[in-house]
């Protein structure tokens, strides 16, 4: 299994940096053991991170941990303390049964779910790199809510992933809206923009291998896909691009449906 390296680096002007603070999931109950559920010393790491007034390290020593996925995807009645965007990302990418180890620093405002509320600030400048993802419901995802919003995403790099039968493999959604509750009939505020997917190649566990579902209001730009490999059984895989441009490099499969 590849080894995962993760780096977030979340910048907010109104925020002041003090000493950083870490955060060991093993110290908080987590076992790399491949048996043991260890979602919840997750979940308390992030959380710890999220309150801390300071840039905090979150340390994920080597071993496989077991996730249940089912907190993350907020199907279960659980009310999870992870609302910045760059850590729903990172949560997507651990919700597989190995995890190697890894370490990530987190730095910017008090945590809150990109464009839930209208007055929010932004999210930028996130790394994820050298990642495996096995039989996900998704791969490398963006997701905002259907809402009106002043929020942004940008400035976010997926670099040399591997993915194997993900059911969406590449997505950005912006018409999240979990049981319909709260944001039928409205559109997503938050504009993303420079999103750059570059050495992904794996298989899709749907035809659609790239989803980019972006808003009408802020539609996505400045999307790139720099050589990208996915595949879909014996079939083509395809594309699907809704109010989103930008461009392709190198070899890119399926092709490219955004609008330079």
């Amino acid at each position: 299994m590849s080894t995962m390296v993760l780096m977030i680096n979340l910048t907010s002007s109104s925020v002041a940096f003090a000493a950083p603070t870490s955060f060991n999931v093993v110290d908080l109950g987590a076992k790399g053991d491949g048996r043991t559920d260890s979602t919840r010393a997750f979940l308390r790491a992030w959380g710890s991170a999220c309150a801390s007034p300071s840039s905090s390290t979150i340390y994920v020593p080597q071993g496989r941990y077991l996730l249940n996925e089912v907190l993350f995807t907020g199907s279960a009645k659980v009310v999870l303390p992870l609302k910045l965007m760059a850590l729903l990302l990172l949560l997507r990418i651990i919700t597989f049964l190995g995890l190697r180890g890894f370490k990530t620093s987190i730095k910017g405002q008090k945590c809150s779910s990109v464009g839930k509320a209208a007055n929010e600030q932004g999210v930028q400048n996130v790394t994820v790199k050298t990642a495996t993802f096995s039989g996900s419901q998704n791969g490398v995802r963006i997701k905002t809510w259907a809402r009106p919003s002043t929020g942004y995403v940008k400035g976010v790099l997926f670099e040399d992933i591997i993915i194997n039968n993900a059911r969406n493999p590449i997505i950005i959604d912006q018409d999240y809206c979990p049981h319909n509750e709260g944001c039928p009939g409205q559109v997503s505020g938050v504009k993303i923009s420079d999103v750059v997917y570059r050495n992904i190649r794996g298989s899709s566990g749907s035809q659609v291998a790239m989803k980019f579902d972006c808003s009408p209001k802020a539609p996505c730009s400045g999307i790139v896909l720099d050589n990208v490999d996915l595949t879909y059984e014996s079939k083509s895989a395809s594309s699907s691009c809704i109010n989103a441009d930008g461009s392709a490099f190198g070899f890119v499969h399926p092709s490219s449906c955004l609008a330079a």
